[in-house]
């Protein structure tokens, strides 16, 4: 069992919010004959295992000649899938590009959580809204892990880095010592195939 030093909120916690399921709106609004004349609206849904939508929310995604592309999040228009998601109000979250070299556009978001009253601007793929939050913002702006990081359990490495106290751990006779050696087991296998032991 692995034992916790932080109770910080996962990203799986949280309501996400992809670039990528703005992907068709942003192509359509960036289009160079459509540049500053058109917007698109949408609405974001998260479903529960079920299928049924637990929550949404409103966007429009359009151009200005100041700003660039921008995803304006409409919580006004929430109203038909209960319950919506809690947001502050309107506000504007920076859309950014980049050129890969296999050609195309690739859209970030810009992180939009102030800090000081300046954003955070940082470029990201996906935006969290942890429960009781009322801005989507980036991981480092929510203070969020990966529920993967918090089972991470240092002493299996530590036993996987050390054959003779792994040996003592396999040949326990408590239990709980015993496990942990047999969890760290293949990790000291994975080190001696890196090794090329």
């Amino acid at each position: 069992m692995s034992h916790h030093r932080n109770a910080k909120l996962t990203v799986e916690q949280c309501r996400i919010f992809d670039v990528g399921s703005l992907r068709d709106d942003l192509n359509f609004v960036d289009l160079p004959d459509n540049r500053g004349k058109v917007s698109r609206l949408g609405t974001i849904t998260w479903s529960d295992p079920s299928g049924r939508i637990e929550a949404a929310f409103g966007y429009e995604v359009g151009r200005t000649t100041n700003e660039g592309l921008l995803v304006l999040v409409d919580p006004e228009r929430t109203w038909p899938f209960p319950p919506a998601v809690r947001l502050m109000g309107d506000y504007l979250i920076p859309i950014t590009t980049t050129q890969p070299r296999i050609g195309g556009v690739r859209y970030w978001f810009r992180c939009p959580v102030e800090h000081d009253r300046k954003p955070c601007g940082k470029r990201v793929k996906k935006l969290y809204l942890p429960p009781g939050e009322e801005t989507f913002g980036c991981r480092y702006c929510h203070d969020l892990t990966y529920r993967s990081c918090q089972k991470h359990d240092q002493r299996k490495y530590d036993l996987a880095r050390d054959p003779v106290a792994l040996d003592a751990a396999l040949s326990s006779k408590d239990l709980r010592r015993a496990s942990l050696g047999v969890q760290a087991l293949p990790l000291a296998v994975r080190e001696m195939q890196k090794s090329g032991s």
